[in-house]
């Protein structure tokens, strides 16, 4: 048997003991259910739409009302979720099996990945391993509709992969992964990447620059609509250029912890904008910054493919790092396209600090060895502590969110989760002015969207006070004002900007703009339906109290 097929063999078996593996770590999380994002992406998708050929083109119409509701460019996601549905429906074990069956295929890519650029066999097991169990991965796998970031770097990796052999076939993989979701682009910078390396040592590239053009334009056309998506999606307010460049290097530093430790992972991060220039995290996160800057540097000079595995974790952390400021300036989920850039990289560097013990410092080889054993042992001793760390992080995932709701609210109780939930539990106790100033202070932060909050059972005996009835009224002016300024182009817009009409009493355009939404189509008309008719309701009870004498 070949050394190839052998590996293959070999590869093939560590897939499957990564999805028992897997199945096992994530056994708390397979029963839970849908809750945010999966509501619309999974749930609303499947009960609005047929598989049809107009689903079809609605899907991958680059400015159609369902790219904007993503507020991204995912067609091939919305495909695979109504497939999904078709074939589970609300059956959630499936959904949570199929994640974690194709992140059990990621890390066999990244072991192949590893192998192929010349690392030990055994080290490529230990990489593989490291992501599968890694804690921060918890959030995109037991996520039911993360399957898109689950895939998209699927895509990625295999385009990797054959980028050399096969670029046809690689540069298809690479358009699926953007069409899955657009962080794929970090394949992008580490192909170009490796071709630089080769070409700087004077080999003779098997892959034609133009091939680079074709991904670079297929990123472009995908990006766009993600720009022109996110006129609502507010973050944090910044003072300058300055300001706001300071507070994307200030989360090298979290991600780095996260990585290396798993200590800082969080439900919903919620981390203050970094105002000072003496802020910890800020200045953490110099160093980490220059030390990869000097390894992208030295790696390009040089010819070292340790360079384009760098630029390819640091091009996935600049797409998060709120240079376009959003909200969740932070996720555990945005380490999922850093890590394997990240991982490659500190195995080839390591590869090469080993050779320079033996050429430089005049190491022994057996002293050497023996280093590498220890270390084999260390990463396998840490691996089983991460294995640990994520069947605990599972747990969060059992219920739909509530746990991951109190553990943002408690590592960040500045937060505008923290705020929410003290506010609904002052509403609850009675304590109306507690609960209000927490309110205030949610809306200080710039979170407008909590109409909800009104609508919850702890509030209903407070509805007719005063100060509630002028605080949802503020409320709901501030929404809708933010949507006037912005524009509403999706059927959920439409139906929120009605809810916001009907708090300050406007019946009349409140059903005018559920009616728009109903004829505008989406997955939302159910519940449009019980929204006109509770406004209909409401409409007639005050046209007969008006008309009493």
């Amino acid at each position: 048997m070949s050394t190839r097929s052998e590996f293959r063999r070999s590869l093939a078996i560590f897939y499957a003991a990564a999805c028992v593996v897997g199945l096992i770590i994530y056994r708390k999380a397979l029963e839970g259910t849908f809750f945010s994002d999966d509501r619309f992406l999974v749930v609303g998708l499947g009960h609005s739409y047929d598989l049809s050929a107009d689903f079809l083109l609605q899907a991958f119409d680059l400015f159609g009302a369902l790219q904007h509701e993503m507020m991204v460019y995912a067609p091939l996601y919305l495909l695979t979720s109504r497939i999904e549905w078709a074939l589970f429906g609300e059956d959630t074990l499936a959904y949570h099996v199929v994640n974690v069956l194709v992140h059990a295929a990621n890390a066999t890519l990244i072991a192949a990945l590893i192998h192929q650029q010349g690392i030990a066999r055994n080290w490529a097991y230990v990489g593989g391993a490291f992501f599968l169990v890694h804690p921060a991965n918890v959030e995109a796998v037991a996520w039911i509709s993360q399957l898109r970031s689950i895939l998209a770097l699927a895509c990625g990796l295999a385009a990797l992969l054959l980028v050399r052999t096969r670029p046809l076939v690689a540069t298809v993989f690479f358009a699926s992964a953007l069409l899955f979701k657009i962080s794929a682009v970090m394949v992008l910078p580490i192909a170009l990447g490796l071709y630089w390396c080769q070409w700087r040592k004077r080999e003779t590239p098997r892959l034609s620059i133009s091939w680079f053009v074709v991904w670079a334009v297929t990123f472009c056309i995908c990006a766009y609509p993600a720009f022109d998506s996110t006129s609502l999606s507010r973050g944090p307010e910044f003072e300058g250029s300055l300001d706001l460049f300071r507070n994307a290097i200030a989360n090298a530093s979290r991600y780095v912890l996260m990585a290396g430790t798993s200590a800082g992972l969080s439900g919903y991060h919620l981390p203050p904008p970094v105002r000072s220039w003496w802020n910890t995290w800020w200045l953490a996160s110099i160093p980490v910054v220059v030390l990869i800057g000097w390894r992208i540097a030295r790696g390009l000079v040089r010819g070292h493919p340790e360079a384009a595995w760098w630029l390819g974790a640091g091009t996935a952390f600049v797409m998060v790092s709120q240079v376009f400021p959003f909200y969740y300036p932070l996720a555990d989920r945005y380490l999922y396209f850093m890590l394997p850039g990240a991982l490659i990289a500190v195995l080839l560097w390591k590869s090469e600090l080993e050779g320079a013990l033996v050429d430089r410092v005049r190491v022994s080889n057996d002293t050497v060895a023996r280093l590498d054993q220890g270390l084999r042992i260390a990463s396998a001793l840490l691996i089983v502590f991460f294995a640990y760390h994520s069947s605990q992080r599972a747990w969060l995932w059992e219920n739909d969110g509530r746990r991951l709701t109190v553990e943002s609210a408690n590592k960040y109780p500045a937060g505008s989760i923290g705020h929410y939930v003290r506010a609904s539990i002052e509403f609850e106790r009675g304590n109306v002015d507690a609960a209000l100033h927490e309110l205030e202070a949610l809306l200080h932060g710039g979170w407008y969207r909590v109409l909800d909050l009104f609508a919850t059972p702890g509030i209903a005996p407070h509805l007719n006070d005063p100060r509630v009835v002028s605080k949802r009224r503020q409320v709901a002016g501030l929404i809708i004002e933010d949507y006037e300024r912005a524009g509403t182009r999706t059927q959920h817009q439409k139906r929120a900007l009605a809810s916001a009409r009907f708090y300050l009493g406007d019946y009349d355009t409140a059903i005018a703009d559920l009616e728009q939404a109903l004829r505008d189509g989406g997955p939302y008309r159910d519940e449009i339906l019980g929204d006109l008719e509770m406004v209909r309701k409401a409409r007639r009870e005050g046209m007969r109290a008006n008309a009493a004498p």
